[in-house]
């Protein structure tokens, strides 16, 4: 009888032994879990980086006028708006802008490119006109008289007071080697400038004169 149960014992000993080992097998150690948690870290950020990457404006113009009409009357009505409505739009309405900005850059800078391309020109082939440096009329009489042979008389050049329309005059490239004239550049009473930046001025005086309101009382007193 004692050898029997001695024996029972022992299997059962053996077989809480087979269990123990295992169990230990099938459960993660400390470090492991640890490395699962890490590996899984860039995923669960990159989610909360990027809330809005699953709402995108819809491709028929129906659905996209609804939902942008949505968009403005909860922000009229100073309602929360959401994510599905507003992120949409409002990714939509930056487009747009930068859509606009592009072609308005693209746009002034061929406009200045054309510009700068005409100045050029007739800063070469134009004739150089005359300025005027002081705030009063200015009157230049030449030296030079063209077809003096023939009778002619001195040239006589009026400017206007510098800034009003007139305060400039186009002369020969004789006329730059007139003593008058030279003598003038000397003082500083006036300057000389190429065709292409004295169009500049001139248009610029127009358009400012344009932008003008002459009231009855300056009419008279013009």
């Amino acid at each position: 009888m004692t050898n029997i149960t001695t024996g029972a014992v022992r299997k059962t000993t053996a077989t809480r032994k087979t269990t123990v080992t295992s169990k230990a097998r099938t459960t993660p150690s400390k470090a492991e879990k640890t490395k699962v948690e890490i590996s899984t870290t860039p995923e669960v950020v990159e989610t909360v980086h990027n809330p809005g990457s699953q709402y995108v404006l819809p491709n028929d113009p129906v659905q996209q006028q609804a939902l942008v009409d949505s968009y403005w009357a909860l922000k009229q009505g100073g309602v929360p708006i959401p994510d599905a409505i507003r992120i949409p739009v409002e990714d939509w309405i930056q487009k747009v802008q930068s859509q606009a900005v592009e072609e308005h850059n693209s746009a002034a800078q061929h406009e200045e490119d054309a510009l700068n391309a005409r100045v050029a020109h007739l800063n070469v082939h134009g004739p150089t006109y005359v300025r005027n440096l002081t705030n009063m009329s200015f009157h230049i009489r030449l030296d030079s008289q063209h077809g003096n042979s023939a009778g002619g008389r001195p040239r006589r050049i009026e400017l206007k007071p510098r800034g009003m329309r007139g305060d400039m005059h186009p002369i020969k490239d004789e006329d730059l080697q007139d003593s008058v004239l030279i003598t003038n550049l000397n003082l500083g009473l006036i300057e000389l400038i190429p065709a292409g930046e004295a169009q500049l001025v001139i248009e610029k005086q127009v358009h400012n004169m344009s932008q003008r309101i002459h009231t009855p009382t300056q009419i008279i007193a013009n």
